[in-house]
């Protein structure tokens, strides 16, 4: 069984349009997918939604609660970063989590057009992440300089590097910018 779910701008606010199609073995379902699509001004309400669909859908299909808070912290950072940083257009937010034999791939993904500043700072802090030797004291050291910058400081991608065990993969490409969480997670028994 796999799970749709589309937040869409009417009259500039933010709505939720959930539907159901899946894939599904008698040990349960196999696959989960959504896609977040949010514009306009009530877009940040839609954030605890989000967060709470990406929670259920790993306890779902077999994740252990951590696992299944990691990927809620991962799908809240992204969004609000999405939805702050975002220039004009909408923010996507696509998840995907599929059991693959004993294994669970899990992916929370945020897409969205940026100011070339914007993408400047996402490319700093990007290249501060990959740098990161110690992923609780980079997380640490940016909570420290946050209380110098405005906006823009890298924390809640600090936050995903340092209170998860999920990777991190930041693109740029022109005016589109895209970050990733994900991992790999060996799961308690076979499906």
């Amino acid at each position: 069984m796999t799970w749709r779910s589309s937040l869409a701008a009417h009259d500039g606010r933010a709505a939720l349009v959930f539907g159901r199609a899946a894939s599904r073995t008698q040990a349960g379902p196999q696959r989960f997918g959504a896609s977040f699509v949010a514009s306009g001004a009530n877009a940040f309400s839609m954030i605890a939604v989000v967060r709470r669909t990406v929670e259920d859908a790993c306890l779902r299909l077999g994740g252990d609660p951590e696992l299944a808070s990691s990927l809620g912290v991962a799908a809240h950072e992204l969004f609000e970063n999405a939805i702050k940083y975002v220039d004009d257009g909408q923010v996507t937010v696509d998840l995907s989590l599929g059991r693959v034999g004993s294994k669970l791939e899990t992916t929370v993904r945020a897409s969205n057009t940026a100011s070339p500043d914007r993408l400047r700072q996402l490319a700093v802090v990007g290249a501060g992440i990959a740098d990161a030797r110690d992923r609780m004291s980079y997380y640490r050291d940016r909570m420290i300089a946050v209380a110098s910058v405005a906006e823009g400081s890298g924390l809640g991608l600090a936050r995903i590097l340092g209170e998860t065990n999920l990777q991190l993969m930041i693109a740029v490409d022109g005016r589109l910018a895209r970050v990733e969480a994900s991992q790999t997670t060996e799961l308690g028994g076979a499906p």
